[in-house]
């Protein structure tokens, strides 16, 4: 009897494997198509007021249909004769980061920074060391702006690319390095933290608000973080 119970156990135990192994080929192959066709948003200005956009693919615009639909568009859209420059990466890294921001030697009116996804999701990285490398990226890029928008992820314990129980997982990373920001954002009077982590506990990684591959933003996902700038009243 013994022996039959642990041979169910280990049948379900591969066969979750077997699908979490085809999703994840399924999705990552779907991130590849939509990342080569996504394009940031940038923009010549007609103003002097500078925005800068520094981060991960989130940033970058990934996943959605269009730059002006993506969350660093739709910020800028705010500032309508304001110059845009883009410096996102897919798939960059809190240090990396760090290491860009001390090069900057610009004023800005605005920067808007979005990154931390990309450590979230290699459990093999320490977010201790995450949360040090946001607090040298957000105090770097206080002393060059006016004002500072940060954002690192939603709550990964609801997007529909993880499997039970890795999404439960994910979701206490994705929490741990809010809480290191949220930190962080407190001692910098002109940087504000936009927590996507605990707002909702259903969006913005619901089927509605993520793109294909399930890992990035929609356009009505973007639309959603947006929102919350807006209500932060950080613009």
């Amino acid at each position: 009897m013994l022996k039959k119970i642990l041979l169910f156990i280990v049948v379900i135990v591969l066969l979750w494997l077997a699908i979490a192994l085809v999703r994840v080929r399924i999705f990552s192959h779907r991130a590849g198509a939509i990342i080569r066709s996504t394009v940031p948003f940038e923009r010549a200005g007609k103003s002097t007021q500078k925005i800068l956009i520094l981060g991960d693919s989130l940033a970058y615009g990934t996943g959605t249909s269009a730059p002006a639909k993506s969350v660093a568009g739709l910020v800028a859209s705010n500032y309508p004769d304001a110059t845009v420059v883009n410096k996102s990466v897919n798939g960059k890294r809190t240090p990396e980061l760090a290491k860009e921001v001390e090069d900057l030697n610009e004023k800005y009116d605005l920067i808007l920074i979005i990154i931390g996804g990309n450590d979230i999701l290699r459990p093999w990285l320490s977010l201790n060391d995450s949360g040090k490398n946001l607090d040298a990226i957000y105090t770097a890029a206080s002393k060059h702006a006016t004002k500072v928008v940060a954002l690192t992820t939603g709550n990964l314990r609801y997007t529909t690319f993880f499997l039970w129980p890795l999404n439960y997982y994910f979701g206490a990373r994705s929490i741990e390095l809010r809480n290191h920001a949220v930190q962080t954002a407190a001692t910098l009077p002109n940087v504000t933290y936009i927590d996507l982590v605990t707002r909702n506990k259903t969006v913005p990684f619901d089927h509605l608000k993520e793109s294909p591959d399930h890992l990035h933003l929609s356009d009505d996902g973007a639309n959603y973080w947006y929102q919350a700038i807006v209500d932060s009243k950080a613009l």
